[in-house]
Formats: C-alpha cells, sequence, structure tokens
C-alpha cells in the first residue's frame, strides 16, 4: 500500500492508524490495512486494486482444466465472482468456439449452483478475454 493511500485510510477510518504505524515492514499488519482500505472503498486510483476484469462485463477465463464464462459481478483482492456462470473442459479445442461462440462436440456445463454464481481465485487464471457473445444458458 502507498503512503498516499495510507494516509486516506487514517483520515477515514482513524481507528486505523495503529494498524498504519505497525504495517512498516510487517506483512500482517500491511494485509489489514489492504482489507481496511478495501472495505472503505480506498483505491487510490489504482493503489490498492488493479484488476483486468471490468464489473458488468463478460470473460472467458482459462485455469488449468476449465475454461469458465460468466459476467463479473465483483471483483475482489484475490477472486474473481461471476454471475450466469457456466464451464468446459480445457482441452484445446476452442477455436471455433471462440469465433463463433458455441462449437459442435463442446461439453458446456452451467455451474455455480441455482443462482450460477462461481467464486474464481485469481491464481487460477490465466489467459483470459472478454467474451462478445451470449453465455450458454443450459449445458450442452
Amino acid at each position: 500500500m502507498s503512503g498516499r493511500a495510507k494516509k486516506q485510510l487514517v483520515r477515514e477510518v482513524p481507528e486505523m492508524a495503529h494498524a498504519v504505524r505497525a504495517s512498516r515492514g510487517d506483512g500482517t499488519a500491511d494485509m489489514a490495512c489492504d482489507d481496511a482500505a478495501e472495505e472503505t472503498g480506498i483505491t487510490m486510483g489504482g493503489d490498492m486494486l488493479v484488476s483486468r476484469f471490468i464489473v458488468g462485463r463478460a470473460y472467458w477465463m482459462e485455469t488449468q482444466i476449465w475454461v469458465y464464462l460468466g459476467r463479473v459481478v465483483a471483483v475482489g483482492r484475490d477472486y474473481v465472482e461471476l454471475a450466469e456462470a457456466c464451464r468446459m473442459h480445457s482441452d484445446g479445442r476452442h477455436n471455433v468456439m471462440m469465433r463463433t461462440g458455441t462449437a459442435p462436440g463442446i461439453e458446456i456445463e452451467t455451474t455455480g449452483g441455482p443462482q450460477r454464481r462461481m467464486l474464481i481465485p485469481v491464481d487460477w487464471i490465466g489467459p483470459s478475454c472478454e467474451w462478445p457473445h451470449a453465455i450458454p444458458s443450459v449445458s450442452i
């Protein structure tokens, strides 16, 4: 966290002053400061939380085993939350799917329970891009 962000955090959440002072060289205290800043909405122009995902947009996200499709509804420190979530195996046959939004033989599974919401850890996400096609609404 930058010094500027820490000063703003102390101004907006005075009870965090002790944690900010303790955070100099203390990773745990620094994480507490980051969490407090995130909870109060302090981003300081990207100093705190930078993400390549924009809330409201649909994305194709590749992980080691699955490719996830969905609309981003939240971005946290270490996760991306998708709505309208579905997934397919990452088996390398996606060129037609990427161009057209569908492909013969691709098995798509809706996921994330009845609400179709899924939290994807940021550490899992490899290549990703915005998804310009309709998100499949049923398993095929």
